[in-house]
């Protein structure tokens, strides 16, 4: 009887694990979805691999230091995760966003882009969608910011997070289609790179 009852505590314990990684990895696909923020981003700003994120969403053990560090970069109270705290109170998006916008704007006065009608031809993103962001009634996405950045040349990185090394020297679809277009420039930057490492 008593091998029983271990048994069945192991069992149950495995069971209840799942589980509860289960519920923490619906409540990191429910955070990352309201920030409006892709797997590939979130990852990058936690230092982890996009798989990985998918690994916990899935039901991968989401540990409790990865948690402080979500919590800590996306300025996140730690009673979200908890259960204890409704993600709309956890998360001050207003903030956040408020921050994205206010970063545009400086890039606006930087590059002497006087109206949102301006920027709208520059990025591609309506006029309409462009002036609901910069008044904040909408929150800026991840695919508005990227064409933003694409359109002004600067990092996505530094639009989202305010990552300033990112502001200057930008990894964008502008430079991934420039060096598809350029094979030979891309096999000298290959070279180089492979014999700096």
């Amino acid at each position: 009887m008593p091998l029983l009852l271990v048994e069945w505590f192991w069992g149950f314990e495995g069971w209840y694990g799942k589980n509860r990684w289960m519920e923490k990895g619906k409540l990191l696909r429910e955070l990352r979805s309201y920030l409006k923020i892709s797997v590939r981003d979130f990852a990058a700003k936690i230092g982890v691999a996009p798989t990985t994120i998918y690994w916990y969403e899935n039901g991968g053990n989401l540990t409790e230091s990865t948690i402080d560090d979500i919590c800590r970069e996306f300025d996140v109270d730690i009673n979200y995760f908890n259960r204890t705290m409704k993600l709309e109170d956890a998360v001050d998006y207003s903030g956040y966003n408020h921050q994205r916008v206010e970063r545009i704007r400086e890039l606006m006065k930087e590059k002497e882009i006087g109206t949102n009608k301006d920027l709208s031809k520059r990025s591609g993103v309506s006029t309409t969608r462009l002036s609901d962001i910069m008044t904040e009634k909408n929150m800026l996405t991840e695919d508005k910011a990227r064409k933003i950045a694409d359109a002004l040349n600067v990092g996505v990185d530094w639009i989202l997070y305010g990552d300033e090394e990112k502001k200057s020297f930008p990894v964008n679809g502008k430079m991934v289609e420039w060096l598809k277009a350029h094979p030979e420039e891309r096999e000298r930057i290959w070279r180089k790179m492979n014999r700096s490492s």
